[in-house]
């Protein structure tokens, strides 16, 4: 018996993993803006953190702001994003002190996601992915059925 074999991914989903070279030129500052932030919103908001705080989200779009110049400088640099797409970019900030964590949770009105660790100790915890197609078809089954 001869057998030809093919491999075919229908369904990838793809993950990109990049440093930010200078990062730790100006992760202490990045430290103290998020600090700062949760000053000023001492309440903060539960979503999808548990024992933690995480700040209102908001849109990345004021270049003068460390945050947001680091985000808008690197997705400009991001090799995938043309410069004439047109993106809306909104974050938030998480403090997860030890013990806390974040739910599973998704962000399904979102092309790319995207998440920035400024501080953490080491093996403080996995980022964990579940296959997004799942939630795709649940939302089909819901408004459909």
């Amino acid at each position: 018996m001869d057998l030809n074999y093919e491999l075919v991914n229908l369904f990838p989903s793809t993950v990109h993993i990049f440093k930010i070279n200078g990062f730790d030129e100006v992760r202490g500052n990045l430290i103290d803006y998020a600090y700062e932030v949760k000053r000023g919103q001492s309440d903060g908001n539960i979503i999808s953190n548990r024992h933690g705080w995480q700040s209102s989200s908001f849109q990345v779009k004021n270049e003068d702001n460390i945050l947001h110049s680091l985000i808008i400088n690197s997705l400009a640099s991001f090799p995938n994003i043309k410069e004439s797409y047109d993106m809306f970019v909104d974050a938030w900030i998480n403090i997860n002190p030890t013990g806390s964590y974040n739910v599973k949770h998704n962000h399904p009105t979102s092309d790319l996601a995207g998440v920035l660790w400024v501080k953490c100790s080491k093996n403080c915890g996995d980022i964990v992915f579940d296959n997004p197609n799942n939630f795709k078809e649940f939302i089909f089954k819901f408004r459909f059925a």
